[in-house]
């Protein structure tokens, strides 16, 4: 549904009428190895568009309108989830068996769409190496690492959690210890094993895998160009600057004479 909404409204020209590249990445555990499944996203700030690349029109503020997004996000959500029960591929176990009959999935749909849904759409952050650093630690690695497990005694686990709510003057937040029994430190950690057929990392629009290598030829030329054109525009600037600060002498109309000097550098 994500994919779906990016596409849409990159392809509908009141907003850019073009492709956009995306990479999205599935991130399913919050401090307390809860189960807490949220998607970052990463989008370039451009696009191709009739065949060139164009910065999008909003992309110093954000992708696109995010009331707008967010309907959208939850109308493509509820479908492709009813039709994903219509189908038989969803799984009603434990305390979720309550709504596994058709009425009572229904009004679960129903709740679900009075809910206000909200698409976090941030402008372009001014430190882009940061953000890749930020999202690549959720790429490679597990739920918690080893240096926040702090003791294991008594068949109970002890590890330190950052507390988002409590944060000191600067905005930091607060360092806390946690505990567990074994089995359910293990349980834990066992939600964020992802099942067979799911991806941490999933690469969308022009930078899909058949878009990939069309996408960075015409990034290229269009690049190739802007830069001509600025290190045109800079030679002339720089011709002008130079007529302005350089004295021509007037009678070979060939040498330079120095600011305060009758003399021409290139007589004989």
């Amino acid at each position: 549904s994500s994919f779906y909404v990016l596409n849409k409204f990159a392809g509908d020209n009141r907003h850019f009428g073009g492709k956009i590249g995306y990479l999205g990445l599935l991130h399913t555990w919050g401090e307390k190895l809860n189960y807490h499944p949220h998607i970052h996203f990463i989008v370039l700030a451009g696009g191709i568009k009739g065949g060139i690349y164009k910065k999008l029109p909003y992309y110093k503020k954000f992708i696109f309108p995010v009331k707008a997004m967010s309907k959208v996000m939850m109308g493509k959500f509820i479908e492709m989830l009813k039709n994903s029960y219509l189908k038989g591929k969803l799984n009603f176990p434990g305390k979720l068996e309550g709504i596994s009959t058709a009425k009572e999935f229904s009004k679960f749909l129903y709740l679900l769409s009075n809910k206000s849904w909200v698409v976090n759409s941030q402008k372009p952050m001014p430190q882009t190496g940061k953000v890749l650093e930020y999202i690549s630690r959720y790429t490679h690695k597990v739920a918690i690492s080893n240096y926040r497990i702090k003791s294991y005694e008594n068949g109970k686990v002890s590890f330190e959690y950052k507390d988002y709510k409590e944060r000191n003057k600067r905005g930091i937040p607060s360092k806390k210890i946690i505990q567990f029994s074994d089995m359910e430190f293990i349980r834990r950690y066992l939600l964020h094993i992802l099942p067979d057929g799911f991806r941490k990392i999933r690469y969308g629009g022009i930078f899909s895998s058949n878009q990939k290598k069309e996408t960075l030829r015409i990034i290229s030329e269009t690049l190739s160009k802007e830069l001509d054109k600025l290190i045109s525009e800079t030679s002339n600037w720089i011709a002008e600057m130079e007529k302005s600060v350089k004295i021509i002498c007037p009678l070979c109309s060939g040498g330079l004479l120095p600011r305060k000097s009758a003399l021409c550098i290139g007589a004989p």
